[in-house]
């Protein structure tokens, strides 16, 4: 699929979602039932105080601002800049680069690049993964190819600057932190005083390191498939991952996926089921005419979206941490500074998780990530507590922004969580006040409008995708 293709989709699925809102609108309401709590504790974070005041953030992809931190301390900036061939030296082997992205998650950002630049995907090395529901910054490097070839190409929802050329490539990890310029919106307003005793008592002592909901997915679910995969049980996960359901996806994909659940046994009826929204099911869709040509191959077709089917497992070593966390945390136990994670060939470090491993039949979990070279055991461990360092805050009539750095590996909502009572989605609830504010400025930062001049048609809020206003509240995506 290229990027002008992918991009259609995107564009057509759009049409069909205005189009259901004025047919359907009972399906752009979530049940009350859901809630943010209840979503926490389904990912294992059960520790939080109820009484926290009600945020919504994310109405506009430029409420959340990600900067990358590289690992020399430099600032990767959002902000657009003259093109500047880079300098030409002898070793021309790796081209580097900052990529700036609106409205699209990294790795459908990296397959435009490829698909465009008619390269591989492992020619293009980046340090992490950044938000899809935001305006971010990243370095990246490129193989093999000339800055000459690269600065011809424009590709919907990203742009390139600062080029140069320079040894070795860029590897997952390969950043020190990122810094967040968050606009959260707030049903009540927000007290200075509070805000501030928060945010200092935040900066001082640390909040639990936990993985945020970002990390399992928009049905918050995928850690689900993961240990599936990691019992073994790998059609389940494919299942799963094609028919599962729970009340945090969006109601009309709900009913996509129960239908298709209907036609388990005709592929080809499940296939045009999904084509209905071809973009937000192209994973689904993928995986479907691979077993189309390849029956019963299942692991073959987890394959075929490797980058995918690598998250899930990964989510559910999230899961595992985020419960050991939870759990002393609410006995009152002293945590180690650092926990290991579980995807790790040392059995010491399986330790203690061997209550949750035994509980979910995942004992065996290396045996059976064998099949998948793309996962591969590593050790790692990872902080427990962290300290943001806090830059600086701004209240305004519709909620407060908050500029801060957190090091690599740590989500902005773990940070946020801890005092607002967080929620996203595309049910905008009633209360959130929907006015559009460049909040770079309201900060000191700089001005989001030089990112909005070239990538303004994909920074589009959650009521131009098909959100609507209700008292329930959606799911974080």
């Amino acid at each position: 699929m290229s990027e002008n293709i992918s991009h259609e989709l995107w564009e057509n699925e759009r049409a069909t979602i205005d189009q259901l809102r004025r047919d359907k609108p009972e399906w752009f309401e979530i049940d009350s039932k859901l809630n943010p709590q209840r979503i926490l504790k389904h990912i294992g974070i059960d520790t939080l105080p109820a009484d926290r005041p009600l945020g919504y953030y994310r109405l506009y992809p430029q409420d959340f601002i990600v900067e990358e931190v590289a690992i020399n301390g430099n600032l990767i900036t959002i902000t657009p800049e003259p093109p500047t061939p880079p300098q030409n030296i002898p070793d021309q082997r790796t081209l580097f680069c900052t990529l700036v992205k609106a409205g699209i998650f990294t790795l459908e950002a990296l397959k435009r690049l490829s698909e465009s630049l008619k390269i591989e995907l492992k020619q293009i090395g980046y340090a992490g993964i950044k938000d899809a529901v935001a305006v971010t910054s990243q370095q990246i490097s490129l193989r093999r190819i000339k800055y000459e070839v690269v600065a011809e190409h424009k590709i919907p929802g990203l742009f390139l600057k600062n080029y140069h050329y320079g040894k070795g490539v860029i590897t997952v990890g390969g950043l020190a932190g990122n810094r967040f310029i968050i606009f959260i919106r707030t049903k009540e307003p927000v007290d200075p005083e509070w805000l501030t005793r928060h945010l200092t008592e935040c900066q001082e002592n640390g909040v639990l390191n936990y993985y945020g909901v970002q990390r399992f997915g928009s049905r918050s679910s995928v850690h689900q498939f993961g240990r599936a995969i990691l019992q073994g049980n790998y059609t389940d996960a494919l299942n799963l991952f094609l028919v599962g359901t729970n009340e945090s996806e969006p109601p009309y994909f709900q009913v996509v996926r129960q239908k298709a659940q209907t036609l388990f046994d005709d592929g080809q009826s499940m296939l045009k089921e999904f084509q209905r929204f071809p973009y937000t099911f192209r994973n689904e869709i993928k995986v479907l005419e691979y077993l189309k040509e390849n029956p019963n191959d299942i692991l073959g077709a987890l394959t075929c979206i490797s980058e995918h089917t690598r998250l899930w497992v990964y989510a559910y070593v999230s899961y595992l941490f985020n419960k050991i966390v939870s759990e002393a945390a609410k006995k009152g136990k002293p945590l180690p500074e650092t926990l290991p994670l579980l995807l790790s060939p040392d059995p010491t470090d399986h330790e203690p998780y061997l209550t949750y491993l035994k509980e979910d039949e995942t004992e065996s979990f290396l045996r059976y990530i064998k099949p998948f070279p793309f996962i591969r055991p590593a050790k790692r461990a990872v902080s427990t507590i962290i300290k943001p360092d806090i830059h600086a805050s701004q209240i305004t009539p519709e909620g407060v922004v908050i500029s801060f750095t957190l090091p690599k590996g740590a989500y902005a909502t773990t940070f946020l969580m801890n005092f607002f009572e967080l929620t996203s989605g595309l049910i905008v609830p009633s209360w959130v006040k929907t006015i559009e504010r460049d909040i770079l400025k309201l900060v000191n930062h700089g001005s989001i409008e030089p990112v909005k001049k070239i990538l303004g048609n994909y920074m589009l809020s959650r009521l131009d995708l098909g959100g609507s206003a209700t008292e329930t509240i959606a799911a974080e995506e």
